[in-house]
């Protein structure tokens, strides 16, 4: 399932949430190791943490992170990475804000293996079923974005799916060796922060093609699915999420890029 197949769809009804937000640089990013980038590679192979409210268990990635076109995208031309929060089902009470940062996408090119860096900044959203079930969307009950931090509310049973603001990115002309989406998320209620909270919300990232850079949605006719990362817990220290398809070597170039230094 493709889950940010709708956004051109929320421009035109008015319910996306535009930010207006000119590019920004990582704010006080914590750091990201190298061990830690390598085991968004190891998520393939594992379940969710644990279950999202509302999610049928007959979705293909109900249960488990779910790889489509990977680094294939055929005839598409654009690309998107996005992301989805939802409470997790041994949630009791209300989990509280959810602040989400430094959202950034990479791309990995060429027999040269080069990396670039397609995406970041600001992003925007909306509040959707957890089932996706009509592709209804309606604002959360509260979004408030300062700086380059987001601070999101919404109800249970829902998806808060969110995109970066300032739109697609054009793919290059060679093929594709790895897609990769990050970003910094937590909440500051957590389970185990000694507030007697349970459960709590999961993230998880994720990316579309699409065939140009400005197509609407026509029913899976104008984007393909890159894949649907692993979900897992935020807790309530700032901690980096993410989705990987590339090899643990162009990972490791990757880091050794330097385009991860995002306290630069």
């Amino acid at each position: 399932m493709n889950l940010s197949a709708i956004c051109t769809t929320l421009f035109i009804s008015g319910l996306i949430l535009a930010l207006g937000a000119k590019p920004a640089a990582a704010q006080g990013a914590a750091s990201l190791s190298e061990s830690a980038l390598l085991d968004l590679n190891l998520d393939w192979s594992l379940n969710h943490q644990a279950s999202p409210m509302g999610v049928p268990r007959d979705f293909k990635w109900a249960a488990k992170p779910y790889l489509e076109a990977g680094n294939h995208p055929g005839e598409f031309a654009a690309l998107t990475g996005w992301g989805h929060a939802f409470w997790s089902k041994d949630t009791l009470g209300h989990p509280g804000p959810l602040e989400i940062r430094n959202f950034h996408t990479f791309l990995c090119s060429g027999a040269v293996k080069r990396w670039e860096h397609v995406q970041q900044g600001r992003i925007e959203g909306a509040e959707f079923r957890a089932d996706f079930q009509g592709n209804t969307a309606r604002r959360p009950a509260s979004l408030v974005i300062e700086s380059n931090t987001a601070t999101v509310l919404f109800d249970a049973g829902k998806t808060f799916h969110f995109w970066p603001a300032r739109g697609r990115a054009r793919l290059p002309g060679e093929d594709l060796c790895g897609v990769v989406v990050l970003l910094e998320a937590r909440a500051v209620q957590s389970a185990g922060d000694g507030t007697g909270q349970t459960g709590g919300y999961l993230i998880g990232l994720g990316a579309d093609y699409w065939i140009n850079m400005s197509a609407p949605w026509d029913n899976f006719k104008t984007n393909k699915g890159v894949g649907l990362g692993r979900l897992r817990r935020v807790g309530s220290e700032w901690a980096w999420y993410g989705m990987s398809t590339a090899s643990n070597l162009d990972l490791q170039r990757l880091y050794a890029s330097g385009l991860l230094d995002f306290a630069r």
